[in-house]
């Protein structure tokens, strides 16, 4: 899918996939669970948050609010792999990128829009929002 269609979102969904994966083959090798956690977090943020990122082309996000969630999402897989070798940091890094993400859906979701927006139905807006 990504080399059919190399987009943000689905990249983000691959990100996703990746930390299922990593989650995993981790947890099969014996690292205690507090450790690996942060890997299948990633999986339910990026999965959901490439699909909202994907329903937001209607809204025709600017570069700027793109780099800003590439970097959010970044910043997540980075506390997944931090917190491999310093929990303390890698916990922080980690709630810092899902509450810099969940600032992020909040202003730029489609589901957040107004109904009534020029360009957007209604219907979309409903459907969206389910």
């Amino acid at each position: 899918m990504v080399r059919s269609e190399p987009k943000s979102y689905t990249i983000t969904m691959a990100a996703g996939v990746l930390a299922w994966l990593i989650g995993n083959i981790l947890w099969l090798t014996g690292l205690p669970i507090f450790q690996i956690v942060f890997w299948w977090i990633a999986i339910l943020i990026l999965t959901i948050g490439g699909k909202r990122l994907e329903l937001s082309r209607i809204l025709r996000l600017t570069p700027l609010q793109i780099r800003l969630f590439v970097l959010f999402a970044a910043a997540l897989l980075t506390g997944a792999i931090l917190a491999l070798f310093k929990l303390d940091w890698g916990t922080r890094l980690s709630g810092l990128a899902m509450l810099s993400l969940s600032l992020w859906f909040l202003k730029n979701d489609l589901a957040n829009g107004n109904p009534f927006t020029p360009g957007i139905c209604f219907q979309m807006h409903a459907t969206a929002s389910m």
